[in-house]
């Protein structure tokens, strides 16, 4: 019990951008806790929160892993078009979207990988939309709504696009 006195403590005391800390908290409690214990998961959420602006690729794709186990692990608890879920799964797809944009140009992935990608992107931004289908005009829910279809309809251009090439 006190264990996780001092997690959460410690939690508390970690400014919410301190990726550094976040990942020493990772480092410590990841080796007394299961890899998904509530706080665990509650601390990979915040630091992929804190992945902000400009940032490195490796902590690009970190932001992208620490999201998707959350997300892996939540859907069990809490299955279904949830809320949570929509926004999650918005800001994840957007985030897997810019990488593959990345490595593309890059010349990192082949054409065909970067086609599945968008494909991916596509079908993820669809459910995005399904899970918010009965959201109220002008509350945040439907304006992610409304921003994944517009994304998605990007996406579809650039799939567009990329097959033609």
């Amino acid at each position: 019990l006190n264990l996780f006195k001092q997690l959460e403590a410690t939690m508390f005391d970690t400014e919410e951008t301190n990726i550094e800390k976040y990942e020493e908290i990772l480092d410590k409690y990841g080796k007394l806790l299961h890899e998904n214990h509530f706080q665990l998961l509650l601390v990979k959420r915040y630091m992929a929160e804190a992945f902000k602006g400009q940032i490195t690729v490796g902590q690009v794709k970190r932001k992208i892993e620490l999201n998707q186990h959350f997300m892996d692990i939540f859907t069990k608890v809490d299955p279904g078009h949830t809320k949570w879920r929509a926004k999650l799964l918005y800001e994840v797809s957007k985030t897997k979207l810019f990488l593959a944009d990345l490595e593309h140009t890059k010349n990192q992935i082949k054409k065909e990988e970067f086609i599945e990608k968008l494909k991916e992107n596509i079908k993820d931004m669809n459910e995005v939309m399904e899970c918010l289908f009965y959201e109220t005009p002008g509350t945040r829910e439907y304006i992610a709504k409304r921003n994944a279809k517009f994304s998605m309809g990007q996406t579809k251009d650039i799939l567009h696009f990329a097959s033609m090439m």
